[in-house]
């Protein structure tokens, strides 16, 4: 096996697969022997899409048949980080084909869902508070996590988001402002009549209106004071007592 690998490079141009082998390097090679497979772990500074994945994966089945081995390649592109960081969804098509190989449920949602960067925090976003429940259960954060250290070595938070349950909060903080805005006009209107009531002075009930002058302090008043007019605020809901005659009350 380790004279097939040290040839690695040649063998996969003999078997005939359009592969960019320039920018690709064999980092490491594990048997694990519990499953009988060899995982065969690359680097590569051109980004392999998912049918030339494929092809990788089959050439070296057929490289290493003789072994009677489930063979697996595994490529990471450490290069790309930067790139990937830039602008994430250049890569969302290939991430979510990857993770829909891994949860088949999820692959409807996975569909229509986009990538964020933001703060250094990624955003798995989905349409639908369907899918997110759905992902959200399926562990799919995490198992996004676990490709952007296998693709290209980034240690990455990653945060699912619902496109539905926002455009609704949005919606709802709208309506909010909307109605905070018609209750401060309203509240605005009721203290201008305020204002404008208090300038016209109080509403004569019956007879003259009361002169400033004419009122005298409560507290200067005495038993010889005689008629006398003050003025002042009830306090609670005034008595009313019909007047001789039933035509007037008095309060």
């Amino acid at each position: 096996m380790a004279q097939m690998l040290g040839n690695w490079r040649e063998a996969l141009r003999r078997e005939g697969e359009s592969l960019p082998l320039e920018g690709l390097e064999l980092e490491k090679a594990l048997l694990q022997r519990q499953s009988g497979s060899l995982v065969l772990r690359f680097t590569s500074d051109a980004f392999l899409n998912a049918a030339q994945h494929a092809a990788l994966s089959r050439a070296l089945r057929r490289m290493l048949g003789d072994l009677k081995l489930g063979v697996r390649a595994e490529v990471a592109y450490p290069g790309l980080k930067g790139a990937f960081l830039e602008d994430p969804s250049q890569y969302a098509g290939f991430l979510f084909e990857l993770l829909s190989s891994r949860m088949p449920a999820c692959s409807p949602y996975l569909a229509e869902a986009s990538l964020e960067m933001a703060g250094g925090l990624l955003s798995l976003i989905v349409p639908s508070a369907m899918g997110e429940e759905l992902l959200r259960a399926k562990k799919a954060p995490d198992a996004l996590e676990t490709l952007l250290r296998e693709l290209f070595l980034l240690k990455l938070p990653v945060a699912l988001r619902c496109r539905e349950k926002e455009e609704n909060l949005e919606a709802f903080l709208r309506e909010r402002a909307r109605l905070d805005e018609e209750a401060g006009k309203l509240a605005a209107q009721a203290i201008q009549r305020s204002e404008n009531e208090a300038k016209k002075g109080p509403q004569v009930l019956l007879g003259r209106a009361i002169v400033a002058s004419q009122t005298s302090p409560i507290g200067e008043l005495t038993e010889q004071t005689g008629r006398v007019t003050i003025e002042g605020l009830c306090l609670s809901e005034p008595e009313k007592k019909p007047v001789r005659g039933g035509n007037m009350l008095v309060l």
